[in-house]
């Protein structure tokens, strides 16, 4: 069996090259840093080493350098696998101390083993053994490691300015949603996954007529009226299921005082960077005087069928009684009386005729209350 050296001090980049070798017939040895590979080094037969660059005790120039001074070791195909030193500066160092190929991470499994096995099929050639203290090499290094260091200090340097402005953007936000929550003209509630209240804001509470120290930890299905607990506790599960983002529902909840408000409630889940749920935002508006003007109407328009049924009624009972009077009004001989008689079935033809305007304009009325019961049903 092949046996495989590799050094990397992140665990993931470790268990990546484990499991690509192992699938190539390879047995692997580990190692977090130049010091402890060195020593793994001696200590096992090897038929290859693969090393990243940037670690600490040991980086991977030194271990190299340190390998290829070795008479055991210097024999050893030595590949070099970073992502952090990638310029062709880097490279021709690399190349320099005695490593064999420099790649540059992340690679496709196959292509990875292509190159180590060109690498290893390829004639070996003399090393060229650099002494560990050669002043050229050391100047090189430092100034390699100098250069690394300085853009690594220019990336955190950017890092830190990202991370203040992130968190300056995040202290904003959280001070509108503040603002927000406690002057909101709606009620506002942060509620946990079980249904219970965390955090609500005054106008809620008003509302519902409790403070907040008592709203805290109260189940909002326990206030809701029976009417529609289930719908709310159906949608609840839908969302949390993650088959709607959100739902809206009208429905009515009892107030501490046993009276009962009506409420338009938009209940939206919020879930963290990962997607998984941690509470849900509940904003709740105070629509009873709405429900009750809607009602109002209702009557309102309940009552005009029924007078509109009377007039006609009425307008029949009376004008058939008139059209008999008209008609044995001829049989009437005395001018005085007959002129009486004539004057009577005018006057009641008048109130007939303010009947049939009455039905007119309440007709009128009954439709435009319907039109605007639809409107608002769309609403």
């Amino acid at each position: 069996m092949n046996n495989a050296l590799i050094v990397d001090d992140n665990v993931q980049n470790l268990y990546m090259l484990d499991t690509i070798l192992r699938s190539a017939g390879y047995h692997v040895v580990m190692a977090k840093n130049g010091e402890e590979a060195l020593d793994a080094a001696k200590k096992n037969q090897l038929d290859l080493i693969i090393s990243d660059i940037l670690m600490p005790v040991m980086d991977g120039f030194q271990f190299c350098q340190r390998c290829n001074a070795d008479d055991s070791l210097r024999d050893i195909p030595f590949i070099f696998y970073t992502a952090t030193y990638t310029d062709e500066k880097d490279e021709r160092f690399a190349l320099g101390l005695g490593a064999d190929r420099f790649l540059i991470k992340p690679m496709k499994p196959d292509q990875l083993l292509a190159a180590i096995k060109e690498v290893r099929e390829r004639p070996h050639s003399e090393s060229k053994k650099v002494a560990e203290n050669d002043p050229t090499v050391l100047r090189e290094y430092g100034d390699i490691l100098f250069h690394k260091l300085e853009k690594k200090v220019m990336e955190l340097e950017k890092d830190i300015a990202e991370r203040k402005a992130a968190e300056t953007a995040l202290r904003e936000s959280e001070e509108r949603f503040r603002k927000v929550f406690e002057s909101g003209a709606v009620g506002i509630a942060i509620i946990d996954l079980s249904g219970r209240v965390t955090r609500a804001n005054d106008e809620l509470c008003d509302m519902l007529g409790y403070v907040d120290t008592e709203l805290i930890g109260m189940d909002l299905l326990d206030m809701a009226h029976l009417d529609h607990r289930q719908d709310l506790k159906e949608s609840s599960q839908r969302m949390r299921a993650g088959d709607i983002p959100a739902y809206t529902m009208q429905a009515r909840f009892m107030r501490k005082d046993g009276s009962i408000v009506w409420s338009l409630l938009k209940v939206s889940i919020m879930n963290d960077a990962e997607g998984h749920a941690q509470y849900y935002l509940a904003f709740a508006s105070d629509i009873t005087e709405y429900k009750i003007m809607r009602e109002r109407e209702r009557q309102a328009l309940s009552q005009i069928e029924r007078n509109l049924e009377q007039l006609a009624t009425l307008n029949d009972q009376i004008r058939n009684p008139l059209s008999i009077i008209v008609a044995l009004l001829a049989c009437e001989e005395r001018p005085d009386t007959k002129q009486k008689i004539l004057d009577a079935v005018r006057s009641i033809d008048d109130i007939v005729h303010a009947l049939d305007i009455g039905w007119s304009e309440s007709a009128k009325v009954r439709e435009f209350l319907e039109k605007n019961q639809q409107i608002n049903r769309r609403l």
